[in-house]
């Protein structure tokens, strides 16, 4: 008879032990979440010019006449710049939880952030002369002539973020 309680015992033992999970009466989900996504599209900080360096120099002799001329065409486009930054959590989530227990408790901890930057910006186009310590014409006349044409079209700054979190979804 001993035999027979001590199997009934050790019987109702694996039971209870293959059975608690769905018989809980306390359970607790814990999250520490830190997500980001960061996004940077540039086609800025471009340049284009024409230039000369007159230094220490007599242009058109003692006697003649001289000119220094610059002058060119410029023509510049950039791309547009396009940036997306998705960031996303899913946390502490039970669909359909047959062992979340009488007493459930979640607790998350989210930091969660998305940025996007877009610059087509800080472009620059010049002509330019500069003339140091010389003499253009020196008895004669002189010329200096700075001219160009300069086109500039950029494209488009386009910057999406999206962040978004789930958190103790039941």
């Amino acid at each position: 008879m001993s035999k027979k309680i001590a199997a009934l015992i050790g019987a109702g033992a694996l039971f209870l032990a293959a059975a608690a999970p769905a018989l809980a009466w306390w359970s607790s989900d814990t999250a520490y979440v830190s997500n980001s996504a960061v996004a940077v599209a540039t086609t800025g900080g471009n340049g284009q010019g024409n230039g000369a360096k007159v230094n220490n120099s007599t242009v058109g002799g003692w006697c003649g006449s001289g000119s220094v001329t610059v002058s060119g065409t410029n023509s510049m486009t950039t791309g547009d710049a396009d940036a997306t930054a998705t960031a996303g959590v899913v946390a502490n989530t039970h669909k359909g939880c047959l062992t979340c227990g009488w007493w459930h408790t979640d607790f998350a901890s989210v930091n969660n952030s998305a940025v996007a930057v877009a610059d087509t910006g800080n472009n620059g186009q010049g002509n330019g002369l500069e003339v140091n310590h010389s003499t253009v014409g020196k008895y004669g006349s002189g010329l200096v002539n700075v001219s160009g044409n300069n086109t500039m079209n950029t494209g488009d700054a386009s910057a999406t973020s999206r962040a978004w979190v789930m958190v103790n979804i039941h």
